[in-house]
């Protein structure tokens, strides 16, 4: 076999290595990193609120997108303080709250828990006394 030959040999079969890894990269993987939660809302009372969970995945802090509408009483209520966090076997408290200060009609803001999650079936994230009612549960199922 020539050299030129060769080389191009050489040429060809990286650029089949080079195409493969990067269509393999493209690829989905079926863990929970790549499952995509629905949003759930709660309309009940005088707040609408919309739950999105940003992060659910193991070993890491689950958090969520929280979204509260109102057009006749005040928001003001402490989200943290107010928002418990169960799964199958554990209970998360004492969250962070990155978003809209207490007050208004519209709030919105990412709620975040500072224990990681563990593998588990389902997760539930409950808000108390918000607008004199006294729970409202959003849950989600966690396995494929």
């Amino acid at each position: 076999m020539s050299d030129k030959k060769f080389i191009f040999l050489v040429i060809i079969l990286f650029l089949i290595f080079i195409l493969v890894s990067s269509l393999s990269s493209l690829r989905p993987d079926r863990n929970a990193s790549s499952i995509a939660f629905s949003p759930q809302t709660n309309s009940e009372g005088e707040v609408d609120i919309k739950v999105t969970p940003v992060t659910l995945i193991p070993n890491q802090k689950p958090s969520f997108k929280i979204s509260f509408d109102t057009h006749s009483v005040e928001l003001d209520s402490d989200i943290p303080q107010n928002s418990v966090l169960t799964d199958n076997n554990n209970s998360f408290s004492n969250p962070s709250w990155e978003g809209s200060p207490p007050g208004g009609h519209h709030r919105s803001g990412i709620l975040t828990f500072n224990k990681p999650l563990k593998k588990t079936e389902s997760i539930s994230l409950v808000l108390k006394n918000i607008s004199n009612i006294q729970e409202r549960k959003f849950t989600w199922n966690l396995t494929n």
